[in-house]
């Protein structure tokens, strides 16, 4: 099976998501959790009870990072990172062979043998192809578009990779 892929700065910001804040989903989700909690508390609170400013500021601190300023520092750095790389601004083509991943980009060629990867993750946007915990790449589900041709990529990952490192978040 064989894909060209061309990013664009908003997969390289899902693509920095993954790999920063996605490294553990249980911590993100816990973020996440408590970021609506301080929500949920500050709504609460300023019907009950009169507030001062500084302790609802307190509690908007988390969602504030969370929803705010965490998504626009990974969109600065992803266009940051599109501008000075030319390498993401042409196609770049993937072969899925029984060996692992043959990549052709502006820079080279190289083949990834599957036991490099220590685990593939499909998400509701992307396949991620994490190499280490902190290095990954991303191919964008809408370059898989037709469900036989996302199921055939699929049963190429169970087949020549480990099936249970093989992830797949909806």
């Amino acid at each position: 099976m064989k894909l060209t892929v061309e990013l664009s700065p908003k997969d390289l910001q899902r693509m920095l998501r993954h790999i920063q804040l996605g490294q553990n989903r249980t911590i993100d989700m816990v973020y996440w959790v408590f970021s609506l909690f301080s929500l949920c508390m500050i709504s609460v609170v300023v019907f009950v009870e009169n507030m001062s400013n500084w302790s609802i500021v307190a509690f908007m601190f988390p969602p504030i990072l969370y929803f705010g300023v965490f998504p626009l520092m990974l969109m600065k750095q992803a266009i940051a990172l599109y501008q000075e790389k030319d390498v993401f601004q042409r196609p770049i083509t993937y072969e899925f062979k029984e060996e692992g991943i043959f990549t052709e980009n502006a820079r080279g060629a190289e083949l990834i043998l599957w036991g490099r990867f220590a685990r593939v993750v499909e998400t509701a946007h992307d396949f991620v192809f994490y190499l280490e915990k902190t290095k990954a790449f991303t191919i964008p589900r809408r370059y898989v578009p037709t469900e036989q041709e996302r199921r055939q990529l699929q049963s190429v990952i169970v087949n020549y990779y480990n099936p249970n490192k093989f992830f797949r978040y909806a």
